[in-house]
């Protein structure tokens, strides 16, 4: 937990002083945020479906034995 609010804080520290890495970012968010947009709703479902496959493959391998 640590180790994951730590890298987030030097992430967004480093797009706070990159100016061309941020807009960058942001512009490719944008941009998919629009393509999503051009396919809605069915976009959409397939992200949400696409972010709960993550969580499963996740959780499942988190809990096998090492």
């Amino acid at each position: 937990m640590l180790r994951m609010i730590s890298l987030m804080g030097m992430g967004g520290t480093f797009l706070m002083i990159s100016p061309g890495l941020r807009g960058s970012l942001t512009n490719g968010l944008g941009q998919i945020t629009h393509q999503m947009d051009l396919y809605s709703p069915y976009s959409y479902i397939g992200a949400g479906l696409l972010v709960l496959l993550a969580l499963f493959v996740s959780m499942y391998r988190g809990a096998q034995p090492q």
